[in-house]
């Protein structure tokens, strides 16, 4: 769970009625991520509410990122202040919450800029 926001001069805005999906981290001989991959039709997917929150349930165990996916465009959050991309280790039975994500800007189509 967590929930989606843009900052603007004006103040927060919520990242409404967007698709939050989980794209499965592939790691390298050593154990080290190297990449992810994401296919839509068979990613763990939800819609984020009016407020920004998205909550994804009954995922299997792994790691994972974050992809905001605006059907034409997928966008790879990463931590604003490190610029690292978001990688979240999901365990059997465990709940995660991500907090609030706050970005100046995201470039997928349909977001308020």
């Amino acid at each position: 769970m967590g929930r989606i926001i843009l900052n603007r001069p004006e103040g927060e805005v919520s990242v409404a009625d967007m698709i939050m999906g989980l794209a499965e981290v592939i790691r390298d001989d050593k154990g080290m991520p190297k990449a992810s991959g994401y296919e839509p039709s068979a990613a763990p997917r939800t819609i984020t509410d009016a407020l920004g929150r998205f909550v994804l349930n009954n995922l299997k165990p792994g790691t994972y990122t974050l992809i905001l996916d605006g059907v034409t465009v997928q966008y790879q959050l990463a931590d604003e202040a490190t610029g690292e991309t978001i990688m979240v280790d999901v365990k059997p039975g465990e709940v995660i919450d991500l907090g609030t994500l706050r970005y100046k800007n995201l470039p997928v189509p349909g977001l308020p800029q």
